[in-house]
């Protein structure tokens, strides 16, 4: 097991690639070094030591921040190579990386650097621009070498090519096989807090997954997030999976009082103030009592060559499985599009019919309207009729009143005239021939009979 913390023990102490320690005694020459040449120095040079960052480590927990940068770059082996990130730089702003201008500031100096980053990293891996997350797992690196763009950019590209090299293999979704090794990892070394998340319905791609995504920097300080990173470098990158494992057990009294998925994830995932040392004493001791078998293998450390381009098969991409299924997706996706557009065509279609029929029914209302008003018309000029011809001799009392009746009936004849043309004139020769009646006196009716007789 202690083999496991050496990257591989002594059978591969000549491919190990600790080949950079901390400055001991030349830190002069050390500065007078181009920063890229530092991690290329020969095994044999007084500045290389890797057990010296070994202890350092054991010692006091972490790396001096003074020479941080330096001993990452030794650790990393970045290769410094200018040509090829000049090259992607060169391309511009990536495509996939508009949206940031709406999710990030990127008017500082800061935040160009960030948005530059990202675009050389999508260029680089067209599959890392495919998904959301890529910010939040390169932002610590691009804040750790601030203003060292190239360093930034290497650094970055090896930790995903390395450290996430099982993040990609159902992208752009959550790694089915990594969170099952969470899983399985967490059931052996805290089998109550494991059944506890599962029975509240904490699934690891809600509290593991943001986790490894974000690198563990979007719990943790950034003070903290370098001092566990100081062990993760210094280790073969499955010790990533212990290392997250412990952190949930540590937080184990924590979840088991959690009542819902909610809860647990918010116990994880929002500043944890976990002190690191303890953490990473129980990382130690979990990765030394995990059984072969049961810690997934990992591709051991792999830098990045030196050359004039980057190679884009250092990040795993997707099996032919989930290429595949991928495929059936999209094409069901389609599929359903295609259905919601007919259904949408087939709704406006009958919304059109169903004015159709609305612009009928008010049609009809309004002939029926007019019929009712030309019978009331004719019903008052056939009363009105009536009571001149009275034979009491109050005739000249209810002239007046008649006189009234016909300018009333003049009016309703004028709109029957207006509204009724569309009907062959029929409404407009009964309006004339009442009023005409009324005027000569004629008698009998006046040809139409309403509801009360005419």
């Amino acid at each position: 097991a202690g083999g496991r913390r050496d990257r591989g023990g002594a059978a591969e102490a000549e491919a190990d690639f600790h080949r950079t320690p901390l400055l001991q005694g030349r830190s002069n020459l050390a500065q007078l070094l181009p920063l890229s040449r530092l991690g290329l120095l020969p095994e044999e040079s007084a500045l290389l030591d890797a057990r010296k960052l070994r202890s350092i480590l054991q010692r006091s927990g972490r790396f001096p921040d003074e020479h941080r940068r330096l001993v990452w770059r030794f650790l990393l082996q970045l290769p410094g190579n200018a040509s090829a990130h000049k090259g992607l730089s060169a391309r511009g702003q990536h495509p996939a990386n508009a949206p940031l201008h709406d999710r990030l500031s990127l008017r500082s100096r800061r935040g160009g650097r960030l948005e530059r980053l990202l675009s050389c990293l999508s260029h680089w891996c067209p599959l890392l621009a495919c998904g959301p997350g890529l910010e939040g797992s390169v932002l610590p690196w691009a804040l750790a070498y601030d203003g060292d763009e190239l360093s930034a950019f290497e650094a970055s590209a090896t930790v995903l090519a390395n450290w996430g090299q099982r993040f990609y293999e159902c992208h752009s979704h959550p790694p089915v096989e990594l969170l099952a090794s969470v899983s399985a990892l967490l059931a052996y070394h805290a089998p109550a807090v494991a059944v506890h998340l599962q029975q509240i319905g904490a699934d690891p791609a809600a509290w593991a997954w943001p986790l490894l995504q974000s690198f563990f920097s979007r719990a943790l300080s950034p003070a903290d997030w370098r001092a566990v990173w100081d062990h993760l470098l210094a280790h073969e990158p499955v010790f990533l999976l212990p290392v997250l494992v412990a952190y949930v057990k540590l937080h184990g009294p924590a979840l088991l009082a959690a009542g819902s998925a909610q809860q647990a994830c918010a116990t994880l995932l929002v500043d944890s103030v976990l002190r690191v040392e303890p953490w990473m004493k129980a990382a130690y001791a979990l990765l030394d009592a995990t059984p072969d078998d049961l810690l997934p293998r990992w591709a051991p450390f792999s830098p990045l060559p030196q050359g004039h381009s980057y190679p884009r098969h250092m990040v795993p991409q997707a099996t032919s499985v989930v290429l595949d299924g991928r495929a059936e997706v999209e094409r069901i996706k389609a599929e359903e599009a295609e259905i919601l557009q007919r259904r949408y065509l087939a709704a406006r279609a009958a919304e059109a019919g169903d004015e159709a029929v609305r612009s009928a029914a008010a049609a009809e209302a309004r002939r029926l309207e007019r019929e009712e008003e030309e019978e009331r018309a004719c019903e008052a000029l056939e009363v009105a009729r009536w009571r001149l011809r009275r034979p009491d001799g109050s005739a000249e009392a209810d002239v007046r009143a008649a006189e009234r009746y016909v300018d009333a009936m003049r009016g309703a004849a004028a709109r029957l005239r207006g509204g009724a043309r569309s009907r062959g004139g029929h409404s407009i020769f009964l309006a004339d021939s009442c009023e005409s009646r009324l005027f000569v006196g004629g008698g009998g009716g006046c040809g139409r009979r309403g509801p009360r007789g005419c």
